[in-house]
């Protein structure tokens, strides 16, 4: 599946939630199930291979819409990773 910016940012929005230890001292029960809510969420790995990197010295990638589809340059990268796998002449 190709990602597009706006299906990115809305499969992460509704979909990960980083959780950290919380100190819930209420007794309101609205604020209790949305505190069981928020452990009971998917979390959605973002790691490995699949993602596509392009270089933009331009900077005119999001004003032409790169993120709609590969454009020429772009290489397959792995994630967890560095930009040099894929670009190792950048830095």
């Amino acid at each position: 599946m190709f990602w597009t910016r706006q299906s990115f940012a809305a499969s992460v929005i509704t979909s990960v939630v980083i959780s950290f230890p919380t100190i819930v001292a209420t007794t309101d029960a609205s604020a209790r199930a949305e505190t069981a809510a928020m452990k009971s969420a998917t979390v959605v790995s973002l790691d490995g291979p699949g993602w596509l990197l392009a270089v933009d010295p331009k900077n005119v990638g999001r004003d032409q819409k790169w993120y709609e589809k590969p454009v020429a340059g772009t290489k397959a990268a792995r994630v967890p990773g560095i930009l040099q796998e894929a670009f190792p002449t950048r830095n």
